[in-house]
């Protein structure tokens, strides 16, 4: 089983994260990476590879949303897992992270 995971997933004062925020396709990252998931879960099912999407992670700071996400995962019984994420610079960057 593929776990798919949803970057910026945890909850901030009541809010997801969410991430970086695309002015130019008007959504955020973690908001455009659902979409992307769930295509991906299609294609998986499609080619009769089962997969899970997890789009919400526990825990009041980072270190443990990480915890509670690996947890997830661990419980799902995936053996691949994948993070999605796009990031976000000014135009006048180069290089990579």
């Amino acid at each position: 089983m593929i776990a798919i995971c949803i970057g910026h997933s945890r909850k901030i004062s009541g809010r997801y994260d969410g991430g970086a925020y695309s002015e130019y396709l008007k959504i955020s990252e973690r908001d455009f990476n659902l979409k992307v998931a769930t295509k991906l879960s299609a294609e998986l099912t499609r080619k009769g590879i089962p997969s899970k999407i997890f789009d919400h992670y526990a825990g009041n700071g980072y270190g443990y949303a990480m915890a509670d996400i690996a947890e997830q995962v661990k419980k799902a019984q995936a053996t691949l897992a994948i993070e999605l994420h796009f990031n976000s610079a000014t135009p006048s960057a180069t290089g990579h992270e």
